[in-house]
């Protein structure tokens, strides 16, 4: 993992250069007239969830990917971020940098550490979204759509199943009902 420094400015560049995919495009223009973050959009985590969710999990916790499904799956999106961050780094010249494709393979070794189709989650989903958004900027074509479709049906799995399985714990998780609404809304776009 890179210490903890040059992690941040990963994130910070993912979050500033690359969350352009996820903007609801208005005009081409208002891209490049605007600072990326000032534009209505719909992530695939907030810089905020990201933050107090996963890079502090494991940046201030010293957590590690082997106690379950949801820490490996953790993982691999802060990995993906940190992919998507190199690879849009404004210092490096080459946009397909071996560093950020090192990010991006381990990001998806991660997400195999545990079967994902077995143990679906919401970090899971937004990993694999992650994926599918790096493989397009570094032009990667081969099973970039698959992926895709995989995420559209994870979301439906995740959001709805789970969804009527949390309404009859007499509401517990509210807050992880309306998230998962929110991810497959924005994935079916």
């Amino acid at each position: 993992m890179p210490e903890s420094r040059e992690a941040e400015e990963l994130a910070a560049f993912y979050f500033q250069y690359a969350a352009w995919m996820s903007v609801n495009l208005i005009s081409p223009q208002q891209i490049v007239d605007a600072d990326c973050r000032t534009l209505p959009r719909y992530t695939a985590i907030s810089e905020q969830d990201f933050k107090e969710q996963v890079f502090s999990h494991f940046y201030e916790n010293n957590s590690t990917a082997e106690q379950n499904p949801l820490e490996a799956h953790k993982l691999g999106l802060l990995f993906f971020v940190f992919a998507l961050g190199k690879l849009t780094d404004p210092r490096s010249r080459d946009l397909s940098t071996q560093e950020s494709m090192k990010y991006f393979h381990i990001g998806r070794a991660a997400l195999t550490l545990n079967q994902a189709l077995e143990t679906p989650s919401i970090p899971l989903l937004q990993g694999l979204l992650l994926m599918c958004h790096f493989m397009f900027l570094a032009n990667i074509e081969s099973s970039r759509w698959l992926t895709m479709g995989i995420v559209v049906k994870l979301s439906q799995s995740v959001c709805f199943l789970r969804s009527l399985v949390l309404c009859t714990r007499v509401l517990k998780g509210v807050s992880q009902i309306g998230l998962r609404e929110f991810l497959l809304h924005n994935h079916l776009r």
